[in-house]
């Protein structure tokens, strides 16, 4: 599958531009894939594996810290997302790609894990199919590993679509015997650190009934049922003593996600471990070599790691006083904890790779995720609060370009709608900023990450709702300050929704508007969820939630019609730009098809750009570049002053 061959690479901080002789760095130096992702570092600390792009082109590169010699096999083709290793001459690579499957509409997304001799570079996947399997879409879910063997809990659906538990040899690709037995509504499972008891999670659809399972020694059991028509608590992992934990979010303030125990022989809800009075938690952080959760990721004002191990939070801290200003993050560490992969990155610079070997005292910077924009001087995004129209503060991110008076800005929507932009390199915010255009992105409710009742806000408010409204009065915010002149409003997915919103219900605020993979037609999407999930589907209900306010039907087709930008393109009486890539397997092309029709039977200033290939979120160099150059070109026509 892939082929082999030998790489010399220098560090290349060396060989990276002079900042001073760029008056403004090209578009190729924001729209490259990183030079560094994925990065991992084998258990006994002496190599380092991660994911390199240079320009289309994508590796797998495998370095020994100690000589810095390379190895590297060829992934062109492939999506390949991050790498991690299974013993010291072990590593994998999760990879994904698209395939037509007959009955469902559309392209659906495949990933698999390659495993790799770490010495030759000689690869498998991991998990081949067989005939007597079912339809597994994704072959890359880990519920955990036997810290005996070092083989892999891994599900699988079989041929009657039952969930299953297999024990899988990460080297060899070699599958047991299945270890647990599941059903046709399982959704996934969790092992602990012993690897003698696996928590299985079941949701039914159809009677919206969601219960944990428990299979150990004395059995299996059910330690929590309840009746929920949209999934709201999630197993997360282990304690080090053997408690489960669990995600939900609680009915009293401060309203935040919490992470509480479980306990696996009563189902008793017991301590809560972590919860923030103001921030959700994003994801949890696992000690994969010990098999239980070690710590949270959050993103308060900029991301930060809460370690509950007090070994990794020493490190943390200690690190933060090395990097004063910076965002540190501990990536991966050897099994002594003696050598750390280390990320820095800030508001105003790409992360920079170190290992850090504690033992001998030093940090070496080792990759650059984008070299070309190393030393240049980028303009910071920086943590505001702005008003709405009923005085809540919004929070937002502004990137303010150098010079006086009002200048040209851009209002970047982020997608989602549930989700939220994030502190540090931005390549896009960043790219508009080096332009020298002002960049405000607002995290308007219906946002992820400022507790329930901040995301409960948007629900059922699209179009002309408060999500947009907050939107809206940024543009207000921006003038009253005297910082903006002319203003652009641009996003991706929902935030394209949201550009085109604002085009259409609230024209004269703004100067032109940019969709990119954007929803316009909201009862063509619902039909495509329906058509592609079922309609009692999670997917189906999280976006007539979104939408509508309900799980169910609870907004006429005319209501709908009547929020889709599409259907009021008459409206419109600025420029508008589509772009969209036609293998977006979440938001189809044919929503860009539709608002460019309609746009022009009624007289509009359109310009639509189809991406040939490419996905919803342009994992590939030639269709990140194509964005760029494409809102480039249309904001130096529509904007620049």
């Amino acid at each position: 599958m892939m082929s082999r061959y030998l790489v010399f690479v220098g560090l290349v901080v060396g060989l990276v531009m002079n900042a001073a002789a760029i008056a403004q760095a090209p578009a190729e130096h924001f729209a490259r894939l990183p030079a560094a992702k994925g990065v991992s570092i084998s258990p006994d600390g002496t190599r380092m594996a991660f994911i390199g792009h240079a320009e289309d082109n994508t590796l797998l590169i495998v370095q020994d810290l100690e000589t810095g010699e390379q190895i590297a096999a060829s992934a062109d083709g492939l999506r390949v997302f991050d790498t991690f290793w299974a013993g010291d001459n072990t590593v994998l690579a999760r990879v994904g790609t698209l395939i037509d499957v007959a009955r469902i509409r559309g392209d659906v997304d495949v990933e698999a894990f390659i495993t790799f001799d770490a010495d030759t570079l000689e690869g498998r996947e991991l998990v081949r199919r067989r005939l007597r399997d079912g339809m597994n879409f994704d072959t890359t879910r880990i519920a955990g590993i036997d810290p005996e063997t070092g083989h892999f809990f891994m599900t699988l659906r079989d041929e009657r679509r039952r969930l299953n538990l297999y024990t899988v040899d990460p080297a060899t690709g070699y599958r047991s015997r299945i270890r647990e037995r599941g059903h046709q509504n399982t959704r996934y499972w969790v092992a602990d650190p012993t690897g003698q008891r696996f928590v299985e999670v079941r949701y039914s659809d159809r009677n919206s009934a969601f219960e944990i399972r428990v299979h150990d020694t004395d059995g299996e059991r059910v330690i929590l049922q309840r009746d929920s028509e949209l999934i709201t608590l999630t197993v997360m992992g282990f304690t080090e003593d053997g408690d489960i934990l669990v995600s939900r979010r609680p009915n009293e303030p401060p309203f935040t996600r919490q992470l509480q125990r479980l306990d696996p022989i009563t189902g008793e809800l017991g301590d809560v471990i972590f919860r923030d009075e103001r921030y959700d938690f994003g994801d949890v952080r696992m000690d994969y070599h010990e098999g239980h959760v070690a710590g949270v990721y959050i993103e308060r004002e900029r991301s930060e790691y809460v370690w509950f191990d007090e070994e990794l939070a020493a490190r943390q801290a200690s690190l933060e006083n090395a990097f004063p200003g910076a965002t540190v993050s501990l990536i991966d560490w050897s099994l002594d904890r003696t050598r750390f992969l280390v990320s820095t990155t800030t508001n105003a610079q790409p992360p920079v790779y170190y290992i850090v070997d504690f033992a001998a005292g030093g940090a070496d910077p080792v990759r650059l995720a984008y070299p070309e924009l190393y030393g240049v001087e980028l303009v910071g995004r920086e943590p505001i609060y702005y008003p709405a129209r009923d005085g809540v503060q919004v929070p937002a991110y502004l990137a303010q370009p150098a010079g006086d008076g009002p200048q040209p800005y851009v209002i970047l929507v982020h997608g989602g709608p549930h989700s939220r932009d994030t502190g540090g390199f931005d390549y896009l915010a960043h790219f508009l900023a080096d332009r020298g255009y002002g960049v405000l992105q607002p995290q308007f409710r219906g946002s992820d990450g400022y507790s329930s009742p901040w995301r409960r806000q948007g629900y059922g408010q699209w179009g002309t709702g408060v999500m947009q409204t907050d939107v809206d009065d940024a543009v207000t915010y921006l003038r009253e300050q005297g910082l903006a002149s002319q203003i652009c409003i641009a996003g991706w997915s929902y935030g394209g929704y949201s550009a085109l919103a604002g085009a259409t219900f609230t024209p004269d605020l703004y100067d032109c508007a940019i969709s990119i993979n954007g929803v316009s037609d909201l009862p063509q999407l619902l039909e495509y969820v329906d058509d592609r999930y079922g309609p009692d589907s999670q997917s189906a209900r999280y976006w007539s939630n979104s939408i509508t306010g309900e799980t169910t039907d609870g907004v006429s087709r005319d209501q709908m019609r009547a929020l889709s930008p599409s259907q009021s393109a008459e409206a419109v009486n600025i420029p508008v730009l589509l772009v969209h890539a036609r293998d977006d397997t979440v938001v189809p092309m044919q929503q860009s098809y539709i608002m460019d029709r309609n746009l022009r039977r009624a007289g509009g200033d359109v310009e639509f750009v189809r991406l040939d290939g490419g996905d919803h979120w342009a994992l590939e160099y030639p269709t990140r570049l194509s964005v760029l150059q494409s809102v480039e070109a249309f904001l130096e026509d529509n904007l620049a002053e």
